[in-house]
């Protein structure tokens, strides 16, 4: 692992931020403009037949957000598990037979007072957290002011946790090393699946 990673001179690891993208999946969006559809205009125009890439061909390699998942039309819900399973989409319009990777990292926020999210969408998302977890007062106060302290002097507040970040992203870099090589037994998975009940993730 250490002949695999690169270093800085000041000793941290060398980083390379690349720019993601960030795409959201609006309530009501159609078929057509989630998986791609035929530029008519453009077609006419050049007499040949010209694909027009939707979102997700946009979201490849980013994040794909939904706001209020358990509220999106069934067809489309299909059409995203379809993909995001497959990992693929495939574009069939008007004789046009079209495909390109699709591998976004799904993000998505519900209310459960409005609806539940269908049972065959959940299956496929690997975590399911609930934001309404009590906290008490003092959390609450902390809150208030690590927000407070950010929004009056962001470029203070960086420069004071940079060295504790530069640290954080070395962990997740070397983790995600580590990981390849880890095995785990099955008491360490009853383990896990007893903290996740306790965190309340499903």
């Amino acid at each position: 692992l250490k002949d695999r990673v690169q270093y800085n001179e000041d000793g941290t690891i060398k980083t390379k931020i690349i720019r993601a993208p960030f795409v959201q999946i609006p309530l009501g969006i159609t078929e057509d403009r989630l998986i791609g559809s035929v530029d008519v205009e453009e077609s006419v125009r050049t007499g040949t037949t010209v694909y027009q890439p939707g979102l997700l061909a946009e979201a490849h390699r980013g994040v794909l957000y939904v706001d209020e998942i358990n509220l999106l039309d069934d067809g489309i819900v299909n059409l995203l598990l379809s993909v995001l399973t497959d990992g693929v989409n495939v574009i069939e319009r008007e004789g046009v037979s079209f495909r390109h990777p699709c591998r976004p990292l799904l993000i998505a926020t519900y209310n459960p007072d409005e609806g539940n999210v269908r049972e065959h969408l959940l299956d496929r998302i690997a975590i399911n957290l609930s934001a309404d977890v009590v906290q008490d007062f003092g959390d609450r106060v902390s809150a208030v002011e690590i927000a407070m302290n950010f929004q009056n002097r962001a470029k203070e507040v960086l420069v004071e946790s940079k060295d504790a970040t530069e640290a954080a992203r070395t962990q997740v870099i070397l983790a995600r090393e580590y990981l390849k090589e880890v095995t785990m037994s099955r008491e360490q998975m009853k383990y896990l699946v007893t903290e996740a009940i306790r965190g309340q993730c499903q």
